[in-house]
């Protein structure tokens, strides 16, 4: 009984979201030409000169707020690519969550991106091709399953903390020889007069079962 009321308690902040929507997006894309090359001791290999059309982050969402009573939000969004590569399936393939907003901050469950991903933005540049940009340094976040929170600004500064549940985490079920348990992240950030500086964290342990020479299993662990 218990779990049938948070059910239903979720469900009906959507509900309430959807007299207050908007529709946003942007398209944007260009020609990228690129070319690797790989140096291994005294010699260099190089590719074939990669010409095409990119895509640059190209995307559209619907998101909504509605005042819920006692200065609070219930808020929501829906986000997804569209690819002018024609590369991009299915809706809410970016960020797609409900959640609580107020003088306490801001919660969310959902696919939300990480403080790791939100640090992207120190990259101006425009590409497809990392190996055009900053892009093996800068972009190595990701948006996952789970609950965060993000505390007001005081004084320019702010943070976030942010969980995955072990069962969102694995791909395969409890028994798959590698199997992800809870994932944690966090974040600290600072803006003010057109400086910012962050600090990004995130911390996954995984559980692996290892076959010994007797044929019998023992578990392990490790963190990445």
């Amino acid at each position: 009984m218990k779990k049938s009321l948070i059910a239903l308690s979720l469900a009906a902040l959507p509900v309430a979201a959807f007299a207050d929507v908007t529709l946003y997006g942007q398209i944007k894309g260009g020609v990228e030409v690129s070319q690797t090359k790989v140096k291994v001791g005294g010699e260099t290999t190089k590719d074939h000169t990669k010409t095409e059309i990119a895509d640059f982050g190209s995307r559209i969402g619907f998101k909504g707020h509605e005042h819920v009573g006692n200065n609070l939000n219930a808020i929501w969004k829906v986000e997804q690519k569209t690819s002018i590569a024609g590369t991009s399936s299915g809706w809410g393939n970016r960020e797609a969550y409900i959640g609580l907003e107020g003088g306490f901050g801001t919660v969310r469950a959902g696919k939300i991106a990480t403080q790791l991903d939100d640090m992207g933005t120190i990259d101006p540049w425009e590409y497809n091709n990392n190996a055009l940009g900053l892009g093996v340094f800068t972009r190595t976040g990701t948006k996952v399953v789970s609950a965060r929170y993000d505390t007001p600004v005081f004084g320019g500064f702010s943070a976030n903390v942010q969980y995955t549940p072990r069962d969102n985490q694995s791909t395969s079920g409890r028994d798959d020889d590698l199997s992800d348990t809870s994932a944690y992240y966090a974040g600290l950030n600072y803006e003010n007069s057109g400086f910012f500086a962050q600090y990004g964290l995130g911390y996954k342990k995984s559980a692996y079962t290892v076959r010994n020479d007797d044929n019998t299993t023992s578990s392990k662990s490790g963190q990445v």
